[in-house]
């Protein structure tokens, strides 16, 4: 998929933001992260309803995700029971 080397910003928080002092492949490596956070971030949020743009449009990649996990885990888990209970 083209898209896999950025998919990791969904699985990994932020890291913090180098100090001033911090080497140049620590400050380049927290850079490479926060764009492709941004991209993907944008990307998830254009294809979502303007409710939940609005909810989540302040959060970075990681925490949209983490929201979202949380809003519809149990929705989901309940239409699992309500389709399990009515097959059987």
């Amino acid at each position: 998929m083209k898209c896999n080397w950025k998919l990791y910003v969904l699985d990994e928080p932020h890291p913090e933001e180098p100090t001033e002092n911090a080497t140049r492949a620590k400050k380049n490596a927290y850079e490479k992260h926060k764009n492709k956070s941004i991209d993907v971030a944008c990307l998830m949020l254009a294809t979502m309803s303007s409710k939940l743009q609005k909810d989540l449009e302040h959060m970075d990649t990681f925490d949209i995700i983490y929201n979202l996990k949380e809003m519809f885990q149990q929705q989901a888990r309940q239409e699992r029971y309500d389709t399990t209970k009515a097959l059987h």
